[in-house]
């Protein structure tokens, strides 16, 4: 998918916060940070499975498309991602988890990013759960650049999380908060 825009800086000269977007921040001073990089309307049921991993424990950024229509104009590829209100809690966060949406239907997990030995403990989790992880997409979303921003943490590698659309959006809520426990669960020390 081609961005509408380059970065952040442009998006707000097309774009009206409270209107068009919202960004939610709560920096916590946790070490992990759990962001929906594209929630709301742009990858529906990522800012709320964001909302539920943080829970009271863990930072939470979310940036929200709030329109009814061409809420994909709004989003920012992970490579590029510079939204000064999340750059400044990426900077305080050792490790970021990025709760990203596929468009695929179906119930099951692609994960990626640098941090190896986190990716592993969550996608183990996962499997244990009953939850499918699906490794033949990880080609397509490896969240190993540099610049993704799931690696822009302080300690420079973290995890991505590409969640199919049953399981983002679930008939069953029970589902969605499930899949937030288990991940909850992989992530305690």
């Amino acid at each position: 998918m081609t961005d509408t825009y380059p970065d952040f800086k442009t998006l707000f000269e097309h774009a009206q916060e409270g209107k068009d977007f919202l960004v939610k921040v709560n920096d916590r001073g946790s070490s992990l940070l759990i962001m929906a990089p594209h929630g709301g309307n742009i990858e529906p049921g990522t800012t709320e499975i964001a909302g539920l991993i943080a829970g009271k424990s863990y930072s939470f950024y979310s940036f929200e498309g709030l329109r009814s229509v061409d809420n994909l104009t709004l989003h920012i590829s992970s490579n590029n991602y510079d939204e000064p209100r999340a750059m400044a809690l990426m900077a305080t966060s050792d490790i970021i988890l990025t709760i990203h949406g596929l468009r695929d239907r179906g119930e099951f997990i692609v994960l990626g990013g640098l941090h190896e030995t986190l990716r592993e403990k969550i996608a183990d989790a996962l499997r244990v759960a009953g939850f499918v992880v699906d490794p033949s997409y990880a080609r397509k979303f490896p969240a190993t650049h540099p610049s993704n921003i799931c690696n822009k943490g302080l300690s420079r590698k973290g995890v991505q999380l590409e969640i199919s659309r049953d399981l983002r959006e679930p008939a069953d809520l029970a589902l969605r908060v499930s899949f937030a426990e288990t991940i909850k669960k992989a992530l305690e020390i």
